[in-house]
């Protein structure tokens, strides 16, 4: 019996041992585990900093964009009104050639017509004086 009672002190203190050295892998683990726990929160806070300017940068980029995009609209909107007054004024200006042109026209037809009316008397004139001379021959040939 003495010999179970000594391999029963000696499991017990290899128990122990066991035990001693699970309490002390069980306090490591849960240091371990704190460490790890901290380098973790330490890098969720890095992570949450880089989203946190990595949001401010996109927000400025975006600010930026937008205003360059309103600036290029507003540059686009005012060559279009320039351009619009560019071409009214050309329309106008044609506009206005042309009806002094068309007025010069109808002046230059109405002359015309009138030359052509003078010319028309002139000829009516001449075929009455025709149709008087024709009218004494004829009178002096039939009716003498």
């Amino acid at each position: 019996m003495a010999d179970f009672k000594e391999r029963l002190a000696k499991s017990q203190a290899k128990m122990d041992e066991v035990k001693a050295k699970i309490d002390d892998a069980a306090e490591t683990a849960k240091i371990a585990g704190m460490l790890t726990k901290d380098k973790i929160d330490e890098q969720i806070d890095s992570v949450k900093g880089d989203i946190n300017a990595g949001a401010e940068s996109a927000r400025l980029a975006a600010e930026k964009g937008k205003s360059k995009f309103n600036s290029a609209l507003l540059k686009a909107q005012m060559s279009i009104e320039s351009a619009k007054a560019s071409i009214a004024e050309k329309k106008e200006a044609h506009d206005k050639a042309a009806q002094e042109n068309r007025i010069l026209d109808l002046l230059d037809y109405a002359d015309e017509c009138q030359a052509l009316a003078l010319a028309l008397t002139v000829e009516s004139k001449l075929a009455i004086l025709e149709a008087a001379a024709e009218s004494i021959d004829y009178d002096e040939k039939y009716n003498s």
